[in-house]
């Protein structure tokens, strides 16, 4: 034979015994795991037949109490303190106390709106439990019904914050008002709608009448375009042509007021304009002293802006009040000249006279 398939033959051999081995080895534990199983399993089946003997001697115990009790009228006429003790049920229906973890829950399903209360602990131990999803746990309830989020008269109190309130005024900032509304209680998109038209007052509760049966269908977005097409109507070129006749027409506080209330209505509308837009509108509409110093300076946001055309009305309210210090000063010199030359004084040794007086 080969030497080389020989030695090829012998390894190979000497491979195949070492698995052997092994394979002996892995199927010995793997017995000796059975073996232990086995016998904790014995040990499980010889644990119940006592239990179930102790039981059976506790409830014979319990049913000879009761059999030889007094009767109501007998406890009553001795004035025995002896509590009736309960009818026990057979071993298979013993059930243990309500409370550990389970909510019993009344037979039929349950109607929306309806929150079953929370069971309490038999160790009186308060337990916080998430919300239940009925519709997960009840498919009957169709897709409609609320995963476990109910606004108020729904089963949960009314949230703390008011609901805002729409007249027909700035519709875009009130969308964006219930929408925070709805995100911060986590109210049903469902609700939107009906939750949003109860908070209408006064033109726009008027158009609700006239609308409210194209209301039906409607979602939320769909709802809110109609709503801003009709009180959004022509505002937004209100808004530009307020903001271009915008002037300083009293103090720098009151003109940066005036300017940031249509600023921020038109960035409500689009964030795309350029803060240079709003900082070159905010000068031009300056009084023409504040404007020069401004516009030297070269500001790049309008906040420093803001900042520096306050700055500079007080530097010129202060010049004025000194100019018109001294001119008041100056006038009060003037008016204490008298309006007649003074007499010369007497020559020495006589008394002045009429005559002196020119």
């Amino acid at each position: 034979m080969d030497p080389t398939l020989k030695s090829y033959l012998d390894k190979l051999a000497d491979t195949l015994t070492k698995a052997n081995e092994e394979t002996r080895a892995d199927i010995k534990e793997l017995a000796e795991r059975i073996d232990h199983q086995s016998t904790q399993v014995d040990a499980l089946t010889a644990w119940k037949p006592d239990l179930e003997a102790r039981l059976s001697k506790l409830q014979e115990t319990v049913g000879i109490l009761q059999s030889g009790r007094p009767s109501a009228a007998t406890a009553s006429a001795g004035g025995s303190k002896k509590t009736d003790l309960p009818d026990l049920s057979p071993i298979d229906a013993i059930h243990g106390p309500d409370g550990h973890g389970k909510s019993l829950q009344p037979r039929g399903g349950l109607s929306a709106g309806v929150v079953p209360p929370a069971t309490s602990p038999a160790n009186g131990t308060l337990n916080f439990h998430t919300p239940i999803n009925y519709q997960e746990s009840d498919p009957s309830l169709g897709s409609s019904f609320p995963s476990g989020h109910l606004i108020a008269g729904l089963g949960q109190a009314s949230p703390s914050l008011s609901f805002p309130q729409f007249s027909g005024d700035n519709p875009k900032i009130w969308k964006t008002m219930c929408e925070q509304y709805f995100a911060m209680f986590q109210i049903h998109d469902t609700y939107f709608v009906p939750m949003a038209t109860l908070h209408f007052t006064g033109s726009a509760a008027i158009w609700l009448q006239l609308v409210q049966g194209k209301l039906a269908g409607l979602d939320w977005e769909a709802f809110c375009t109609l709503l801003c097409t009709r009180f959004g109507r022509d505002m937004h070129q209100s808004i530009i042509r307020q903001f271009y006749a915008l002037r300083q027409t009293s103090s720098v506080s009151d003109y940066i007021e005036q300017f940031e209330n249509p600023m921020n209505h038109l960035i409500s509308y689009s964030d795309a304009v350029h803060p240079l837009y709003f900082l070159t509108r905010f000068i031009e509409g300056l009084h023409t002293d504040i404007r020069t110093v401004v516009m030297v300076q070269r500001l790049k946001d309008l906040d420093t802006a803001c900042a520096l055309t306050i700055l500079q009305e007080e530097v010129a309210e202060g010049q004025r009040g000194s100019w018109h210090n001294r001119h008041n000063a100056t006038s009060s010199l003037g008016r204490a000249r008298p309006s007649i030359p003074l007499a010369l004084p007497p020559p020495p040794g006589r008394s002045p006279t009429t005559s002196n007086i020119r």
